[in-house]
Parts: C-alpha cells; structure tokens; sequence
C-alpha cells in the first residue's frame, strides 16, 4: 500500500492570527500569506515554516479519499486544541462533508459560505448542464451507461464526462473501443463529440448577495493523460489577444451562469469553463471552488491594489461591502518577470534543502554560461526561455530533476554539451529527460 503523504505547514506564528487555510498547494496562498497563521496542505516548502513535505498521488486529490479526509479532521483538531478561536477557509468546500464524517463539530470553526446541498448540486455535471442550457450555449450531449458506450460503434471519437468530477479527473476522450475499459458498465456519463480544434477558456466570478463580479479570464493550457484531458497551466495574456466579440460572449454568458448559479443559493469563488469552436463560445462546466490559476489571477489582483481572492471571500462570509474598484477589463495583465534572481527566489522559496539549491542553480549558471552570446529571434537573450520553462515547472511543484532538465533542455541541440557531458555533471536522470525533450 502506498505511503500516505501530506503536509501541515506553518505559514506565520503570529498567535493573534486566527485564521488557517485548508488546501492543495501552499502556493495557492502565496498573494495572501499574511491572512493566515497556518497552512493544512499537501504541498508545501519547509524551509522556514517546519513543514512536513510528503508526496500523494495527484489523481487522488479530486476525489473523497477517507484517508486523507481523516488526516485532514486530525490536523484541523490539532489545531483547535492549540487554539479555540481557530477558523478554516477552505480551497474547495466539496472536501467539507467528507471531513466532518470524522469529526462533526468541526462545522462550528468552518467559514463556510454555501450549504452542503448547494456544494453537491454544483459539482453534479448533469445537474449544472441542464441549468447552463436554459441560458447559454452547450455541446450536444446525451447521456449513456459505461455499457451502452462500450457497445455503441465510433464514428469519431467522443468525450465522456462522469457526474463527478474536476480538474480532469471524471473526464475521458475515448478514441478507440480499448479506451473504454475505464468505464463503468453500470454508471452513467454524459456523452459529447470531441472538438480537436478548440480553445479551452476559464473564467473567475464572485458571487456575493447583492452582484456577480466577473475577473480576467485565461486560455486553459489542456494535457491528455491516460485518455483523460487534465488542466496544466494557464494563460491569461494570450486570452486578451482573442476575437473581441468571442471575449465579449464570454463575459455575457458568464453574467448569465452566476445569476443561475444565484439562483440556487451558491455564494462565493466559482470558475466556468469555457470551449470555443468555430468563432462560437460553449459552456463546459463549473468549479464550485477556487481554482488552480487563483495564485496567477491573485498576483494580477495584488498588483493593481485589489484585494485577492480569499480576502474577497472572507467578504462575502462576513456580508462585508466589496471595494468598488474590482473592475479589471481595462488593467494591464503583465507578464510575470523571468530573470535569475526571480528564478532564484523561487528556487529558495519551493526547494527547502540546500542540496536541491546548489543543484538547480549550478544548472543555471551551467545554462547561462553555454548560453552567452545568442539571442533569440525577438532579440531576447536565449537563456530567457530555459528560464522560463524552469520557472514554470517549479511553479508546479515539480521536483528537481524535472526543473534542472528545463534548464538545459536547450544545451545539446544548440550548443557544444552532449549528452554525457550532462550525465556527468547533473545526473543520468537529467541527461534522460533532456534526451527525450530535445528536438
């Protein structure tokens, strides 16, 4: 049985700080650490906040997981026994139910903003879909058994949506009758044509008694693994730069959804995904929760002097008035900074032990030296896009190999290093992944 891995960090140990996030990713927090004494996360960076940094695996963080759900009620006692005032904002409400089968009165230090029925009809993609359908446009979809999609011929390959599910998890492209094994005979899936030419789109909104405020929304950066299309990154600069009146359906149709959503007592942070086709935006799915891009849309929001997402939800718990000034249609959203010493910072910030340091930046200052001297097309200089990459992948919590790899993954094809070179200096490993990314 594989270990189970989790994490409690400290964020802050300020004693009068009475609020605690309960999450994935620490980094979903980074905007907004000064609102919160602790952390209960999977993923975290111990360096300075004696954190405990385990793995567990990512399928398993979208779906009820009894171990994980008990570990969590054990760390959020744990804390309550320190400290009687203590207050959880959760990443996604979904979790709470599990969690307090383990331990009921929980509930009474749990800010949460909607009802458990309302929690559950959000994540229902059959339920959500009927409602979207009575305002904005939708896929055709029907919906099929596991058995009746294994026994139907493919004329072209389909999309098969579980009634649970998110971040990809529940959602299937099945192209070939051997893809459906992963089916369930007995379970039904709501069934769609698969649009290999489209452009996934997500939006924030708030929902709060009295508005719906919209935020700035991103191109979805989609990767199929195992046959199942999961979320890897976002892209909010190249969303600006789509057609005006695609951009425009989205902020209408957005309007649209939180007012339906409003209408069955959801309150809050909520994501809607989007697909465009042929110049036509279609309604995908909700998110009855923040979302993996909330970190990147926080530091757009801190940037202009907005408050982030939490501290707009803690708002709207306490049914305080909004800042009028969260209009952002017209900000600058720019790119975050690449250079060394912002890679730098965030190497010290992921990767506590100073072993894993010297190693991601001696891949640096290797990159950087066999580097010198080219520049790329855009005049850039050329170590930016290894940068780039590296600062991405560790971002995304990848570990060191994986982002030692982006560093270099440029050094063979365009400069005098082989693959043995690399080998002897970083690591059979590394030398494997570059070997395998380069052109």
């Amino acid at each position: 049985m594989q270990r189970l891995d989790l994490l409690y960090n400290t964020l802050m140990p300020d004693k009068e700080n009475h609020l605690y996030w309960v999450g994935i990713r620490e980094s979903e927090i980074v905007e907004c650490a000064q609102l919160f004494a602790r952390s209960i996360t999977f993923i975290g960076d111990s360096k300075k906040n004696r954190a405990y940094l385990n793995e567990y695996p990512d399928d398993d963080y979208n779906r009820p997981n009894s171990r994980q759900d008990q570990w969590f009620a054990k760390e959020m006692s744990d804390v309550l026994a320190r400290d009687a005032e203590a207050r959880f904002l959760f990443y996604s409400e979904i979790s709470i139910p599990y969690i307090l089968k383990h331990n009921k009165s929980l509930a009474k230090s749990i800010l949460q903003l909607n009802s458990e029925e309302t929690t559950i009809k959000v994540r229902d993609k059959f339920a959500m879909f009927d409602l979207a359908s009575k305002v904005v446009p939708g896929l055709k979809r029907e919906q099929l058994s596991g058995k009746q999609i294994k026994a139907s011929e493919f004329a072209q390959p389909i999309v098969a949506q579980a009634r649970i599910g998110q971040s990809g998890s529940g959602t299937n492209l099945l192209m070939t009758e051997s893809d459906c094994d992963v089916l369930v005979d007995e379970e039904l899936y709501s069934v769609s044509n698969y649009q290999e030419i489209n452009t996934p789109i997500n939006i924030h909104a708030l929902i709060t008694e009295d508005e719906s405020i919209l935020f700035p929304a991103s191109l979805q950066i989609i990767k199929l693994v195992d046959n199942r299309l999961t979320y890897n990154g976002a892209d909010f600069n190249k969303y600006r730069k789509l057609n005006a009146s695609i951009k425009t359906k989205v902020d209408k149709y957005s309007e649209l959804l939180c007012r339906e959503l409003k209408t069955i007592g959801y309150r809050g942070v909520v994501g809607i995904d989007f697909i465009i086709v042929d110049d036509e935006v279609y309604f995908m799915e909700f998110n009855g929760r923040f979302q993996r891009s909330s970190s990147e849309l926080n530091q757009i929001l801190k940037k202009s002097g907005r408050p982030t997402l939490q501290e707009l939800q803690l708002m709207v718990y306490h049914k305080e008035k909004l800042p009028k000034n969260l209009d952002l249609t017209k900000a600058s959203i720019d790119k975050p900074k690449l250079s060394p010493s912002a890679l730098t910072r965030l190497i010290e910030q992921k990767y506590p032990k100073e072993s894993d340091q010297t190693k991601i930046l001696k891949a640096l200052e290797f990159a950087t030296e066999k580097h010198t001297g080219q520049t790329r097309l855009s005049g850039e200089s050329y170590i930016s896009h290894p940068i780039a990459v590296a600062t991405i992948l560790a971002e995304w919590d990848m570990d060191v190999d994986t982002v030692v790899a982006g560093l270099l993954h440029d050094v063979v094809e365009d400069t005098d290093t082989s693959l043995d070179d690399l080998a002897k200096k970083f690591g059979k490993n590394v030398a494997l992944l570059v070997d395998r990314v380069t052109k």
